[in-house]
């Protein structure tokens, strides 16, 4: 089943996130195509693929790779790290990969984008979030987009997902939840040690010309 397609921008049809597209169905493909989505940005690294590889049979898209993490995710779930430490190690030591996925974004013109990772809500929840603040999206908005993404998490992935690991202090929160006080956190970082969002994207090799198109295109 496909995880639901969210409109994460305020130019609607332009911009959406998404959990892994490897269940696909006839109706989620035709879905697809209705969206006219014309670009896939895959977050997920490349066991994840090979370990669920996309369904994409009749869609006319280009998938583009592009991992943000250098491990697995099952390294933070082995470890039980806590989903601000998640967030830290990705904002941190990932920079560089979140701004090759904006650049992405920003040179796609008007082709309608799906970016997704495994579940939707941290790789990709926090790329579509720099997104929209450096479209210059009310922080508050950003913030409520991100929370949304577990109430649309199946059950079932989730599960799956938990099944795997045994319990611990941090695992659930990591696997199935989206607090707003965890990407409020992230951003405040952000700005701390960068000044805005766009100062950490140019910190990371944006140019102004390509926050420029970002803006224009979202």
């Amino acid at each position: 089943m496909l995880i639901p397609l969210r409109p994460a921008g305020p130019r609607p049809g332009k911009l959406y996130r998404s959990g892994s597209l490897h269940q696909l169905d006839d109706a989620d493909r035709r879905d697809l195509a209705a969206l006219r989505i014309g670009l896939i940005v895959d977050l997920r690294d490349p066991a994840e693929r090979a370990d669920s590889p996309s369904d994409l049979r009749g869609v006319e898209a280009t998938v583009v790779h592009a991992p943000v993490l250098a491990q697995p995710p099952a390294v933070f779930l082995a470890a039980d790290t806590s989903l601000d430490a998640f967030y830290d190690h990705i904002v941190e030591e990932r920079g560089h990969a979140l701004a090759a996925v904006l650049r992405l974004l920003a040179a796609s013109g008007p082709t309608p984008v799906l970016v997704h990772c495994t579940s939707g809500k941290d790789r990709t929840g926090l790329v579509v979030a720099l997104a929209l603040a450096l479209a210059g999206v009310d922080r508050a908005a950003v913030v409520a987009d991100y929370a949304a993404s577990e109430q649309h998490l199946p059950s079932a992935h989730v599960e799956a997902i938990l099944a795997r690991w045994p319990p611990g202090a941090n695992i659930a929160t990591l696997v199935r939840l989206s607090p707003p006080a965890a990407l409020e956190r992230i951003l405040r970082r952000i700005d701390e040690r960068h000044g805005s969002v766009a100062g950490y994207a140019r910190a990371h090799g944006l140019t102004d010309e390509e926050l420029l198109l970002l803006t224009q295109i979202l």
